[in-house]
């Protein structure tokens, strides 16, 4: 998988009974949007939630916008975790996150944050754009003024951050 191909796919595997699994999440794609693999073949395709019998076991994938809400193995009463694939961005981020794990926890905690400031001014934002509604303000009886006013340039500034925080924190496949 190469960079860009990062905005429209992602990756996970694990090996099981002899066998690679992977499979392959497509993030835009309407309808059959996972495809399995065993050994590089190509044995189903699914929609999300996706469900596969495989030997011994079955593979679970749900998904979100952003990447992989779940992609586990279950067999024989455990639960295993894939992995994310080679090349994709939640490959790298894990590749980074075992070389510098200070940096990795720094960034994670920073990006938490991040996600979560932005959207407290989202909603105040959004609170004092309803309640300006002349007719939803006198039916509730009160208005809310956000304490944080901003101008046009600094809430796209926000939105960004946002977006690429929440971007890291999806990385993590967690």
């Amino acid at each position: 998988m190469g960079f860009w191909s990062g905005f429209a796919r992602t990756a996970a595997e694990i090996d099981h009974d002899g066998h690679r699994y992977r499979v392959e999440l497509r993030l835009m794609a309407a309808g059959r949007n996972v495809t399995l693999y065993r050994d590089g073949a190509e044995v189903a395709r699914a929609s999300t939630p996706a469900r596969f019998d495989i030997s011994g076991g079955v593979i679970e994938v749900d998904a979100s916008e952003h990447g992989f809400n779940r992609a586990i193995l279950r067999h024989h009463g455990a639960t295993t975790r894939m992995r994310p694939a080679a090349g994709t961005w939640e490959a790298a981020r894990e590749r980074w996150h075992r070389e510098h794990p200070t940096a990795s926890r720094a960034v994670a905690s920073a990006a938490t944050v991040i996600v979560m400031l932005s959207l407290v001014v989202a909603l105040m934002e959004l609170l004092e754009l309803v309640t300006a509604i002349p007719a939803l303000s006198a039916m509730l009886g009160w208005s809310f003024t956000s304490p944080i006013d901003l101008p046009p340039v600094a809430v796209v500034i926000i939105g960004v951050v946002a977006g690429a925080a929440a971007l890291e924190r999806a990385l993590r496949m967690r």
